[in-house]
């Protein structure tokens, strides 16, 4: 069975890591220079094909007044808790697009 981006579903091919969109690559699901401020959390990988890797997380877009919002929920706070804000916004963004996009059951 062929390996398959885990965010996007592109079969991903075996060449080596480069800028071809299907390369293959892993992502830690929490980069290794944040162990120490998250150590309960988990650091599984995820397998992503290079523009979900290079361009979604690396260099995600910020829509007009998102910046603003980020910055509000940021203030004051350590870079662990920015951290935790931040995966709480996206798993709030997610849910949110998800209920707006469902279709309608039988």
């Amino acid at each position: 069975m062929p390996e398959c981006c885990q965010l996007c579903g592109v079969e991903l091919t075996t060449g080596k890591y480069g800028h071809d969109p299907t390369h293959r690559t892993e992502h830690h699901q929490l980069a290794k220079r944040l162990e120490n401020y998250l150590p309960a959390q988990t650091n599984e990988t995820l397998l992503l094909c290079y523009f979900c890797h290079e361009e979604m997380l690396h260099a995600p877009i910020l829509l007009p007044g998102v910046a603003e919002q980020l910055q509000k929920a940021f203030r004051g706070k350590t870079p662990a808790e920015r951290l935790i804000a931040f995966a709480e916004v996206i798993q709030l963004g997610t849910a949110a697009y998800n209920a707006a996009n469902r279709t309608p059951g039988p």
